[in-house]
């Protein structure tokens, strides 16, 4: 008899997210599919609420276990002794009631993902562990947050992330990107105007993006392009939780929460009087720091999978991607970060004749990348040579130190004296 969770090959994307999360190790990877142990499955569930996909199920033999005792009625003894069968050793009451709460959620969820369009977080690495703990805490909170990464990383992502995860998720959430409206339109988008503010202006006035932002979350992206006027109007709403609209005398009440994100220093900025530095403390109550995806290279494998399976849903393709294409995309630096590989992979599912994606189809640009990654240390640019030495440095120290947990397994994973590890972590400290 085959155990009572099972994986949905054709809704499993293979981004392995189950496998960390299983606290019985029931759950791997063979040969590019995910499957459960049914002799250590217990039936916790944290499978299930991790799955993008919703691709883990609860096999006809378990839901009619469920519907007998739904019903009132008592296991028989065959589906007693199928339940030993099948997970010796496990309490028989805890897995029922660990299938029944499975049950729930595999309705609910997949309804949800019916229902929902937002995309998945996909944070197989500890560093986007690190990334979705923070935000996880932050959203339950009210307080303003500063998402900081390079273009591409995923800031609005982790912002839609901290919003549904929060009170507010009843509420809206609207974007309104700094850097692409004209600063002559920006005032009118985020604050709104009153009947003829100016010419061309609607009849009955118009609503700024604030306010209809209100119950819910306010994302600014690129913060850093906002005038420095806007940034005096923005830090009193901050402030005071009211604005008055271009053209209007009234203040209007509003109950937003701020999410700003950039991909620019503004702290520099704020020293070169490029952006407006009490504006840069009140946004910056909460900053969460997403890391580049080379610098979290556990999460590219999974982010194929998922792209390919949305692409091949999108275009109506059924294509695979080889093992060694993607050894060499997890060895590509990505400048261009999430966004790049998913813009690639999109591609590659569209315009590859055949129905796997070879190393052959890759950009030469990439495969070239991956011939000069034999190196472990990757030199993209000009830089003083002890500048260079010390950045190198610094992150094989941060890197030890995430591995292991003593100083002493620390200078022997670098090959150096204890002390001289001693020494460069109150170096590098800050």
């Amino acid at each position: 008899m085959p155990g009572f969770i099972f994986v949905d090959d054709d809704k499993c994307n293979r981004c392995g997210l189950c496998i960390p999360k299983c606290p019985v190790d029931a759950i791997s990877s063979v040969r590019d599919r995910i499957v459960v142990d049914p002799q250590r499955c217990d039936g916790c569930g944290k499978c299930f609420k991790v799955c993008p996909e919703v691709a883990f199920r609860l096999t006809d033999d378990l839901k009619a276990v469920l519907w007998v005792l739904a019903s009132g009625g008592q296991v028989s003894k065959a589906l007693d002794q199928a339940f030993a069968e099948a997970l010796p050793g496990v309490d028989k009451d805890r897995i029922t009631k660990a299938a029944e709460l499975l049950l729930s959620w595999e309705s609910r969820e997949t309804k949800k993902s019916r229902d929902s369009s937002q995309n998945p977080i996909i944070a197989y690495s500890v560093e986007m562990g690190k990334v979705l703990q923070v935000a996880t805490k932050v959203a339950q909170v009210t307080s303003t947050v500063m998402i900081l990464g390079e273009s591409g990383v995923g800031k609005e992502v982790v912002a839609r992330f901290v919003h549904n995860a929060s009170l507010r998720r009843s509420g809206p959430f609207v974007t309104i990107n700094c850097g692409a409206i004209p600063p002559n339109l920006l005032e009118s988008e985020l604050f709104g105007y009153e009947a003829g503010a100016f010419t061309g202006a609607k009849r009955e006035g118009k609503p700024g993006m604030i306010e209809v932002a209100s119950s819910g979350t306010l994302f600014l992206d690129e913060i850093s392009d906002l005038p420095l006027d806007l940034q005096v109007k923005l830090l009193q709403v901050i402030q005071e939780r009211r604005l008055t609209r271009v053209g209007g005398i009234q203040p209007i009440e509003v109950d937003i929460r701020i999410i700003a994100a950039t991909n620019r220093d503004l702290a520099k900025m704020v020293e070169r009087g490029e952006f407006r530095a009490d504006l840069f403390y009140r946004l910056n109550v909460v900053p969460i720091v997403i890391p580049p995806l080379r610098s979290r290279r556990d999460d590219i494998i999974p982010l194929i999978y998922h792209f390919v399976a949305k692409h091949n849903n999108t275009h109506r393709y059924n294509k695979t991607i080889s093992r060694e294409t993607r050894e060499v995309l997890t060895q590509y630096s990505w400048p261009g970060n999430v966004r790049e590989l998913e813009n690639l992979i999109e591609r590659l599912v569209v315009t590859v004749e055949g129905d796997e994606i070879g190393v052959e189809d890759l950009p030469q640009y990439v495969k070239e990348r991956d011939v000069n990654c034999n190196s472990k240390v990757i030199v993209e640019g000009v830089i003083p040579l002890r500048e260079a030495v010390e950045e190198v440095e610094r992150q094989l120290i941060k890197h030890a130190q995430e591995e292991h947990e003593t100083t002493y397994e620390i200078a022997e994973a670098l090959g150096v004296n204890q002390s001289t590890v001693v020494r460069k972590l109150k170096k590098y400290a800050n």
